[in-house]
């Protein structure tokens, strides 16, 4: 999917299919934890939360529904590079009737805008070398003002498996056949990501395994 010459059809089957994997792998639960604990402690104000590289804004909009149902004040937006994927996000948020904000941003070469409470990104990481995954990190906790959240996959050979299984069975986009365990070979394994964490500005984070295949790294921003 990284391929901008990639037919529009099938670079939209393709986010349908990793929409269908991030529902089945319940990615919304993992990210709302961060969430609901931020206002918990926050009871009166409102948050503000930035999803980048949000492709199918699937959960940004999950997010955002959630938290009305939670009666939680959530102002939600998502970025991403890709003019495609912004459109497809567009076309979910309104069968959703969810306002959710998107911004075209290259978060490898632009700035991340500041004033989101949390900075968040899923699947994502993997996408990119040691050196920009640090650039890209040490950029979301200069703009967040609490927290940062990344949620990403673990590279293993039993994860592989997994990953080839599950692209099969939940989706027919041969392009999703490819990436899925593509991305668990291109991944960080977590000793590598304990690596990178230890070397960020945060106050304080915390590391764990999820199943399946993935990690979640919650870090707080400032005191």
């Amino acid at each position: 999917m990284d391929n901008p010459s990639l037919d529009q059809r099938e670079h939209f089957h393709a986010l349908d299919g990793l929409q269908r994997l991030n529902r089945w792998t319940k990615l919304i639960d993992l990210v709302w934890r961060p969430i609901e604990q931020m206002a918990r402690e926050n009871p009166a104000s409102s948050l503000r939360i930035l999803d980048i590289a949000t492709g199918s804004a699937d959960v940004p909009i999950q997010l955002a529904q959630r938290a009305e149902r939670r009666g939680i004040r959530l102002e939600v937006e998502a970025s991403d590079i890709s003019p495609q994927a912004i459109q497809f996000a567009e076309d979910n948020s309104q069968k959703s009737k969810v306002s959710i904000k998107l911004h075209h941003l290259d978060v490898l070469s632009e700035p991340i805008p500041d004033g989101y409470d949390m900075i968040m990104c899923a699947t994502f990481l993997h996408h990119l070398t040691t050196e920009q995954a640090e650039i890209v990190l040490a950029k979301m906790i200069e703009a967040a003002t609490q927290k940062i959240v990344v949620v990403d996959l673990i590279r293993s050979r039993f994860n592989w498996l997994q990953v080839c299984i599950a692209t099969r069975l939940l989706s027919r986009s041969p392009v999703v056949h490819f990436d899925g365990p593509q991305s668990i070979r291109a991944s960080f394994t977590i000793s590598e990501i304990e690596s990178i964490a230890a070397n960020l500005p945060l106050q304080t984070y915390q590391l764990t395994n999820h199943w399946p295949c993935r990690f979640m790294l919650v870090g707080t921003c400032h005191d």
